[in-house]
């Protein structure tokens, strides 16, 4: 699989390995020892949370074929260029004339060496071009769609407007809110207010205690079934009632309680559930 996934990223970050020093080569093993026991062992309850595991050895294998690389086009031309030039014999030396046809030869071809060597160093450093851009081809149209202003929009301006009203009207230590099971919430990620449970799957996917019982009651209060046990319980102030939620609640039992509407507009409603108490 992984072959067929990253190509020549893994041919050439294993063979990179030769490249390196000792001690190198001892830090390097680490993260492919990571790399390794993770396509065999399960860290998490959600199986898709060891490709985190799977990021830290490609950072290190991206520096192992970067070295790879380097080498490829620099080595063997330093060695050439740091070695000495071969000395002339000594009657050549004197410039006999003699010897003047031989000794003109000689300078020609030391003439020429340099430009030899500079062919190979541009012939290199073209396949480390092409070598490099078949290895990121893949990531650079990746980011090209991610950049683009409507392929994902993590926040609009309605999710900074009712993130300015809980910096606003609401305390930040004793606030807790009751919102839908959507991973990005503006009262928490924008205005940093508490919620009863974040996005469930992760939460549950880090162990965290107590989940399942959380969202349940999260989805009871969202139904108005039960509400005042619950908010006494977790000490619950708003709910946070958008899109989704509507879908997950019952919208004639919060319809039915205009009174505890404390922030309206089409995309969110925030209602003061203290006043149920």
């Amino acid at each position: 699989m992984w072959f067929e996934s990253l190509g020549l990223f893994v041919f050439l970050s294993i063979w990179g390995l030769a490249s390196l020093k000792v001690s190198q080569i001892k830090f390097s093993l680490g993260f492919y020892f990571i790399f390794l026991i993770s396509n065999y062992v399960i860290f998490q309850p959600w199986d898709k949370d060891n490709t985190k595991l799977f990021y830290l050895w490609v950072f290190v294998a991206a520096a192992v074929i970067a070295n790879l690389l380097k080498d490829f086009v620099f080595l063997n031309y330093r060695q050439n260029a740091a070695s000495p030039s071969p000395s002339l014999p000594h009657s050549l030396a004197n410039g006999s004339s003699k010897n003047e046809d031989v000794t003109g030869k000689i300078h020609k071809i030391k003439r020429r060496e340099p430009t030899d060597h500079g062919d190979l160093l541009f012939s290199r450093m073209m396949i480390c071009a092409i070598l490099v851009v078949l290895l990121t081809f893949t990531g650079i149209l990746g980011t090209m769609r991610e950049v683009k202003p409507d392929y994902w929009e993590i926040t609009n301006q309605d999710d900074h407007n009712v993130a300015e009203f809980f910096k606003e009207k609401t305390d930040p230590i004793t606030t807790v809110v009751v919102t839908s099971d959507k991973h990005q919430q503006p009262c928490s990620s924008l205005a940093g207010r508490t919620k009863l449970l974040g996005y469930s799957a992760w939460c549950q996917s880090h162990g965290y205690a107590n989940t399942g019982q959380r969202h349940s009651d999260r989805m009871t209060l969202l139904r108005g079934q039960n509400a005042q046990h619950i908010i006494r319980q977790y000490n619950i102030t708003h709910v946070l009632i958008d899109q989704r939620a509507r879908s997950e609640g019952d919208m004639n039992f919060w319809n039915g309680h205009s009174d505890l509407r404390v922030y309206d507009t089409p995309a969110y409603q925030v209602y003061d559930v203290r006043k149920l108490l």
